[in-house]
């Protein structure tokens, strides 16, 4: 309000420290989340102050100032607005808070003991559903809170190192329907894996990626921008190549059956299905006879717009696809895997 060539001062009578800080979306109170209380940092405590009004802390019968502590977890770790009421994490549980009006102005109600968040940035809320990531659960709050199934609940919740746990957090991509989880696998100690949920396919893809900020695009950003531990400023999603070089890049699927039962099945020949193909792609093709046993890798098979066959030899019971790409302003959407099989026999 007194432009950008003024610098921020001190909230005077604020609270000297908190966790966490926020507008209410009702009579625009400043909340402080792990507020100091003018003795000391109380980790559960809410301060709040007077309605349109961020120098007034101290309730009184004239002013909507007040406060309350939180009866769950041992600290707030998070908050964020959700349409008309504000949503309050701890580290093991998670809140509602409501505009009640006078005389409290808020109130507080338990959503579920055992729904807290990893860290103060793991949420995001979209088309009227908050998203987040627990220690234990990929979680949805649409009014109810809920377990988000996952394909890949055991390998990212296997691999988590908890002593960073204040570091994973959590970005949109509205551009693909996507939401980005980083997180710190037990080895590392910055961000170094994500996980992304397609919530209008309701799919999973997993990979190796520091980013340790993340905000989508906007009025202003043609595509999301992110930064890693070095300090370095990345944009997404903004041409085909790497800083002006080739980039490497590459999709594997999971193992899926070539056919129901135990029958061993022989492809020979794959059609390729792209929705989009500039350039040049590698398909190779991993085929196992048992669960158990070692890949048998086939490939890399080169292609182009133009290709509209590859002959192959793949024996097994199951199988995966890699598609892989290093050229310049290469640029492709895979579609389905069609292709020529029949049953064969186990030698």
């Amino acid at each position: 309000s007194t432009g950008v060539g003024t610098r921020a001062t001190v909230i005077t009578n604020a609270p000297t420290k908190a966790k966490f800080i926020l507008t209410s979306p009702q009579a625009r109170h400043l909340i402080a989340f792990g507020a100091h209380d003018g003795v000391s940092q109380v980790p559960l405590l809410i301060r709040w102050s007077a309605s349109e009004d961020n120098t007034t802390w101290t309730a009184s019968a004239t002013n909507s100032a007040g406060d309350l502590i939180i009866t769950g977890g041992s600290e707030i770790l998070s908050a964020a607005k959700s349409d008309n009421e504000v949503l309050i994490w701890t580290d093991t549980s998670m809140h509602v808070m409501y505009y009640t009006g006078a005389p409290y102005y808020f109130g507080i109600r338990q959503v579920a003991e055992t729904g807290g968040i990893i860290g103060p940035h793991a949420h995001v809320s979209i088309a009227g559903k908050t998203f987040f990531m627990g220690i234990n659960n990929f979680y949805v709050y649409d009014g109810r809170l809920q377990i988000l199934p996952s394909s890949i609940h055991k390998y990212v919740f296997q691999d988590l190192n908890l002593n960073q746990r204040e570091k994973c957090h959590i970005g949109r991509n509205d551009q693909f329907n996507e939401i980005w989880f980083f997180w710190v696998s037990t080895n590392a100690s910055e961000i170094d894996r994500y996980a992304i949920y397609n919530y209008a396919e309701n799919t999973w893809a997993i990979g190796t990626l520091e980013r340790t900020s993340w905000i989508d695009r906007n009025i202003v950003f043609a595509g999301p921008l992110a930064t890693d531990s070095t300090g370095y400023l990345y944009g997404h999603e903004q041409g085909y190549n790497d800083n002006g070089s080739a980039m490497t890049a590459y999709v594997t699927s999971s193992d899926f059956d070539l056919e129901e039962g135990q029958r061993m099945v022989f492809l020979d020949k794959i059609i390729p299905d792209f929705e989009t193909l500039t350039g040049t792609v590698n398909i190779e093709l991993m085929s196992r006879k048992y669960p158990a046993s070692s890949q048998v890798t086939k490939g890399p098979f080169a292609m182009t717009s133009s290709t509209t066959k590859v002959p192959v030899r793949v024996k097994g019971r199951q199988a995966s696809i890699k598609i892989s790409s290093n050229t310049s302003a290469a640029y492709w959407r895979y579609g389905t895997l069609r292709g020529r099989i029949r049953t064969d026999g186990d030698r």
